[in-house]
């Protein structure tokens, strides 16, 4: 019967929602009797919040609420966390369904939280006692390329600011290096530092090789509840702010494999920038500007000048471009070459899912519309959609 219906409830936060941030998960039990006791510095996700203080009222309207945890987890933009933190969170409700066999377990996760609730769900076997709330989840998924590209255009983004580097140097007199002697050094030392990098990340990302996609794409959470039947209620908002974030950079991301595409193909370019160099040095041997003598030798002069800032320009395009891709995990920063990047606002699977857009709710408690969590109508959605699951 609807009224006897017991829950254990399980609160997952989102990217940086907690004041630690060690990578230790852990889970914080909340005492019931003090539930409604609210305070004015308690987070959302904490006992003392209004959010749990509600959340505990709608549910004993139709039901009894006998268990009532927060998930804590590194709260980190990084999908090796995400991953690590899903498998405590599976083991964790398994547990607690084994204390409560007879209860629904109901998850409510927020941002990024929703991406470790969903990762979760596809480590339990049962899901039939589940039932599972994101708000404001961007769902993300890493897909092999489409079209396979150079890893080169990596190396010509590292050699191109340093080439940069020893040209604005060389300018400002503050070093004076043959120019041969510069591109030699910058190609050298940039190509070593591409190669560390690839070491520090994979050391960093603790075992996620950046090289693996297929491992990148297994732990990523939009496509792994296919063919399994979970209990799915997506909240979003309109102007969600995190979304305008990662829209940028996600149109960042795209700049960076169209001009990573062209890099190559644009050293065919050169001409039109080395050549107009050369005739504007010889209009000024003519006008007595300089000499010829001076001419013949600083033509191969112009001629790397205009290399430099070719790759340059193209080099630093594809840097901050594709130091946008952090807005999505760190792991994948400066990743332009070897993956696809998809991000949406609902999963991608076939099941038991309802999705609903949160209008503007109460404007007194309502703050930024990625904090949807202090909307009412969040809590109002989610108990006409638990109706009708009991």
């Amino acid at each position: 019967m609807v009224g006897v219906t017991k829950w254990c409830v399980v609160i997952v936060h989102g990217t940086w929602a907690h004041r630690d941030r060690s990578s230790q998960a852990r889970i914080v039990n909340h005492d019931l009797a003090k539930v409604n006791i609210l305070e004015e510095r308690a987070r959302w996700f904490e006992v003392g919040s209004r959010f749990l203080s509600m959340l505990h009222s709608t549910l004993k309207k139709f039901g009894d609420v006998i268990n009532l945890d927060s998930f804590i987890w590194s709260g980190q933009n990084s999908l090796s966390h995400r991953e690590e933190a899903s498998k405590m969170l599976a083991e964790h409700i398994e547990i607690t369904h084994g204390k409560h066999p007879e209860s629904n377990v109901l998850i409510i996760a927020h941002s990024h939280g929703g991406n470790v609730a969903v990762s979760a769900l596809n480590k339990i076997q049962d899901l039939s006692y589940i039932h599972t709330v994101t708000i404001g989840t961007p769902f993300l998924t890493i897909y092999p390329p489409s079209v396979p590209r150079p890893k080169i255009s990596r190396l010509i983004m590292w050699w191109s600011s340093l080439c940069a580097l020893a040209l604005l140097l060389n300018i400002f007199s503050i070093a004076s290096i043959e120019w041969s002697g510069t591109i030699i050094f910058a190609a050298i030392f940039g190509c070593i530092i591409s190669i560390l990098s690839q070491f520090k990340t994979i050391k960093k990302n603790n075992g996620v090789i950046p090289g693996d996609v297929s491992r990148l794409t297994e732990i990523t959470s939009s496509e792994c509840l296919q063919g399994k039947e979970a209990s799915l209620l997506i909240l979003r908002a309109i102007n969600d702010e995190a979304g305008a974030l990662i829209g940028f950079a996600a149109s960042s991301s795209l700049f960076s494999k169209w001009l990573s595409d062209k890099c190559l193909a644009g050293l065919s370019y050169l001409p039109l920038i080395a050549f107009p160099m050369a005739a504007i040095a010889v209009i000024f041997a003519y006008l007595g500007v300089i000499g010829a003598d001076a001419l013949l030798t600083g033509l191969p002069f112009w001629l790397i000048i205009g290399l430099s800032v070719l790759l340059t320009i193209t080099g630093f395009g594809i840097f901050f471009a594709a130091l946008c891709n952090v807005a999505y995990a760190h792991e994948l920063r400066l990743r332009f070459h070897d993956i696809e990047i998809g991000l949406n606002s609902v999963p991608d699977f076939e099941g038991n899912i309802k999705i609903c857009t949160v209008t503007r709710g109460n404007s007194e408690t309502f703050r930024m519309r990625h904090a949807l969590y202090n909307d009412d109508k969040c809590l109002e959605r989610t108990r006409e959609w638990l109706i009708t699951k009991i």
